[in-house]
């Protein structure tokens, strides 16, 4: 599900800004080479230079435990 605003109607600039600005820090926060690649596979041919919902997701997907065993870990 995209949505991305189409180019020229309201609200484009102010959402490309904001996705800019999330992208980069969520960029800059990765701590080790397997979430900075995770991060970068979230660019798209609608937002080539990096879908910020997308880049958050897919390292929340990777690591945040999903079972009982690793939810024990954690804590």
């Amino acid at each position: 599900m995209d949505q991305t605003p189409d180019k020229g109607t309201k609200g484009y600039e102010d959402f490309m800004l904001r996705n800019d600005i999330a992208f980069s820090e969520l960029s800059i926060a990765c701590a080790s080479e397997v979430c900075v690649g995770i991060v970068d596979t979230s660019r798209n041919e609608t937002l080539p230079e990096g879908d910020a919902m997308k880049a958050w997701k897919n390292p929340v997907f990777k690591f945040e435990p999903t079972t009982k065993v690793n939810l024990i870990k954690i804590k």
